[in-house]
C-alpha cells in the first residue's frame, strides 16, 4: 500500500532521511527509522525494507519495518538559502 509521496532535499552525499512513523487515528508513535542515502549517480534510486525503532528509551516496544523507496536529482546548485526551500505538508507530528 502507498500511504504517500513527499519531497525533500539533500544538500551532500553524506545525508541521511530521518522518518517517523505515526498511527494518525490514534496520534500514536509506531517508530523511527533513519536512512543513510546513495546519491552518487545523478539519478540515483534507492528503495527498501528499513526496521522501525525507537527514538529513545521512553518509547513502548517499537516493531516492524516500513517499505521506502527515494529517487534523487541532482542540481547544479552550490548554495542554499531560506528562498530555495518550501514547507509542502505537515505528514503527521514531522514534516
Amino acid at each position: 500500500m502507498k500511504l504517500t509521496d513527499c519531497e525533500s532535499d539533500v544538500l551532500g552525499k553524506q545525508s541521511s532521511i530521518d522518518v517517523y512513523v505515526y498511527d494518525r487515528s490514534h496520534e500514536t508513535f509506531l517508530g523511527y527509522a533513519k536512512v543513510e542515502v546513495n546519491v552518487n549517480d545523478h539519478n540515483a534510486k534507492q528503495e527498501g525494507w528499513y526496521r522501525l525503532e525507537k527514538r529513545n528509551s521512553d518509547d513502548d516496544s517499537v516493531t516492524g519495518e516500513i517499505h521506502l523507496g527515494f529517487s534523487f536529482q541532482k542540481t547544479d546548485k552550490k548554495v542554499f538559502g531560506p528562498e530555495d526551500f518550501q514547507i509542502l505538508r505537515l505528514i503527521g507530528k514531522g514534516t
